[in-house]
């Protein structure tokens, strides 16, 4: 990011039309960027664009700098090998890499206690066939391994809803389209069972608990 943003400034004060339109335009994109999304832990995914922007730049500015362009050549390649060859959750080296892990293990490195019970209420899911199954959830709670256990299985997959949303989207849970919909299934994820009206709840049946991980059916 620093050498996107140097590669910019370079340009603008190098001014050359094309490049310098190029570098206004790639830090303006940016600071606009940063203006109007607030913050996020998972922000730097959505920075790449600029990251790959300000690359042709970098490119132009090290071209006349050929001691520069080796250096940072150098000093980028010692930077960035410890991340991949040391990675926290899923290493090249070590016992946990990922030549040798499966791809179940892979896939829960950061919370390998939930594999087993995901797998349980897919199955218990693929045995039942509900056609609609509501997902409780916390914002950062996953819901995509009930998806991918039932596609392994080679089974339909039930269409998914959410309940009780607490984010920006929760008002259209309150829609006619929205709040007549009737639910076969419930999965609750890192919520307990207070997160849902009693009368509501009453009507399920609880078939399935492991820690924060509770699926429901219907009566």
């Amino acid at each position: 990011m620093l050498a996107t943003i140097l590669a910019c400034g370079i340009a603008v004060v190098r001014w050359r039309r094309d490049r310098g339109i190029y570098a206004l335009c790639t830090l303006g994109g940016a600071l606009f960027f940063m203006f109007i999304l607030r913050y996020q832990p998972w922000i730097t995914r959505l920075q790449i664009p600029f990251f790959l922007m300000g690359m042709p730049l970098l490119v132009v500015v090290l071209q006349g700098l050929p001691l520069v362009r080796a250096g940072a050549v150098f000093l980028l390649l010692i930077a960035g090998l410890p991340t991949p060859i040391f990675n926290f959750m899923r290493p090249l080296v070590g016992e946990r890499s990922v030549f040798l892990l499966d791809d179940d293990r892979e896939l829960f490195a950061s919370q390998p206690d939930r594999q087993i019970p995901y797998r349980i209420i897919a199955e218990k899911i693929a045995e039942r066939h509900p056609a609609r199954v509501a997902i409780v959830a916390d914002k950062e709670s996953w819901e995509w391994p009930l998806s991918y256990y039932l596609i392994r299985m080679g089974k339909p997959l039930p269409w998914f809803g959410h309940l009780n949303v607490q984010n920006e989207t929760a008002p259209l849970e309150r829609t006619p389209s929205w709040s007549g919909i009737t639910y076969d299934a419930i999965v609750m994820i890192d919520r307990w069972d207070d997160f849902l009206d009693p009368a509501f709840l009453a009507e399920y049946d609880k078939v399935f608990e492991d820690g924060n991980l509770r699926l429901f059916f219907r009566k």
